[in-house]
Parts: structure tokens; C-alpha cells; sequence
């Protein structure tokens, strides 16, 4: 699981490194979670984003304990419309605390709705995603409710 680890986090970087030049955006999600993504490239009018998500659950750090979730995630996003834009993609959620290592499998779907059709730098998120365990047979699903900024010159559908 260590090795697992290390390799996920030598492949974040190295993506996200490589593609310093595109647009990076910064998510915050209303369980905790925190999340930077930025796009691959495109295919067409659509494109292929990563993003990477830690969530630390407070609930145990009263207890003396805390752990912190990490995950990485790649998706399709169709083109986007004026009001909104739907992706769908892969992941892989890991558990970095000490004494309970696991991951999960997570396949989220996002609808991206901006607010403001001329002004698409600020989005909100609604996401619904199946989570698999690795190790064992449970399925379950993740709803997330939460906000997107995008920095720097960005455009998307009739963005100006």
C-alpha cells in the first residue's frame, strides 16, 4: 500500500507539472474537501481534466486521531453549454491513515452549472459517484455538493 501511495502521489505531481501552462482550478466541496484540477487536453469541443482531492474528517480529531483521504481523478467533460457541463471519469481514493489502509475505486459524474453565463470562472458542483472497495465487496454512492474557481485567462462555450 506505501508503494501505492508514493506512485500515486509521483503521478499527480508529474501531471500536474506538466501541464503548469493550462488552467488550474481550485475546488472546495462542503464535506471538508478541498480539490485542484486542471485540463489535459481536448479532443474537439470536449476535454480531458485530472483533478486531486484531500478531505480531512474532523470528526476524529476531538479523539486524538485524524486521517486525511486522498484522491485523484480523471474525466471526460463534454462541451460545455451556456448554463452548465457534464463530466463523467475514473478514480482512485486512498486512506492515508496509519493503521487503516484502503482504497476505493470511484467513477464520478459531475454537472458543472454556472451562474452567470458570461462569467463561467465561478461554478457550482453536483457530483454523484459509485465507490467500490478494492479489498472487499462494498458498493456504495457519494453525493458531493460544492464551489469551482478557475484561474487565470480562461474560456469555455461563450466565455468572453
Amino acid at each position: 500500500m506505501k508503494n501505492l501511495k508514493q506512485f500515486t502521489f509521483i503521478l499527480l505531481f508529474g501531471i500536474l507539472s506538466l501541464n503548469g501552462y493550462s488552467q488550474v482550478g481550485a475546488s472546495y466541496y462542503l464535506d471538508n474537501m478541498i480539490g485542484v484540477n486542471t485540463r489535459l487536453f481536448n479532443i474537439g469541443n470536449n476535454e480531458i481534466a485530472t483533478e486531486a482531492r484531500i478531505t480531512k474528517d474532523d470528526t476524529r480529531v476531538l479523539l486524538g486521531q485524524q486521517y486525511v483521504y486522498g484522491e485523484f481523478d480523471v474525466l471526460f467533460r463534454f462541451a460545455p453549454r451556456k448554463y452548465h457541463q457534464i463530466s463523467f471519469g475514473v478514480g482512485l481514493n486512498l486512506c492515508l491513515e496509519e493503521n487503516n489502509e484502503y482504497s476505493e475505486y470511484v467513477f464520478p459524474i459531475v454537472l458543472e452549472v454556472y451562474p452567470f453565463a458570461k462569467f463561467k470562472r465561478a461554478s457550482i458542483l453536483l457530483e454523484l459517484a459509485p465507490v467500490i472497495e478494492t479489498e472487499g465487496e462494498d458498493i456504495t454512492a457519494r453525493t458531493l455538493i460544492g464551489f469551482r474557481y478557475i484561474m487565470g485567462k480562461h474560456k469555455r462555450g461563450n466565455d468572453e
